[in-house]
C-alpha cells in the first residue's frame, strides 16, 4: 500500500518540477536573448555606429534605411574604409550609395549584423 501511495505522489508531483524546469530554461533563453540584443541606451547616449567597406570610399551620394528609406547621417572615415553612421537610432538594414577613389560608383546593403558601435579610444 506504501509502494502505491509513493507512486501517487510522485507521479503527482513529477510534471509540477518538469514545467518548472522548462519555465526555468525559458527565463534563461530570454535573458540571453536580452544580453544579446543591442542595448537602447547605445542610441540615447549617441554613440556612432560604423558600416565597413569593401573599397576606399571618396564620397556618399545616399545613405538610407533600406526598408523605409528614412536618411541617415554619417562620413567617412579618414582611412575610407567605414562609414561613420551619426543617427543610426533602429535597428536595421542600411543601404549606401558611395564613390570609389577610383570613381566608380558602388550600392552596398549592410544587414544590422555588421553595423557595429564605434567604440571610443
Amino acid at each position: 500500500m506504501k509502494k502505491i501511495i509513493i507512486c501517487i505522489c510522485v507521479a503527482t508531483i513529477s510534471p509540477l518540477f518538469i514545467n518548472a524546469q522548462s519555465a526555468t530554461e525559458a527565463d534563461k533563453k530570454e535573458t540571453i536573448k536580452e544580453e544579446i540584443a543591442e542595448p537602447e541606451e547605445y542610441h540615447a547616449k549617441g554613440l556612432l555606429h560604423q558600416i565597413y567597406l569593401e573599397n576606399k570610399a571618396r564620397s556618399i551620394q545616399e545613405l538610407e534605411y533600406e526598408k523605409d528609406g528614412e536618411k541617415l547621417k554619417g562620413k567617412i572615415s579618414e582611412d575610407g574604409k567605414r562609414i561613420i553612421l551619426e543617427n543610426y537610432h533602429k535597428r536595421g538594414r542600411v543601404k549606401v550609395t558611395y564613390t570609389t577613389e577610383s570613381g566608380e560608383q558602388k550600392t552596398v546593403s549592410k544587414s544590422s549584423c555588421y553595423i557595429d558601435v564605434v567604440i571610443p579610444l
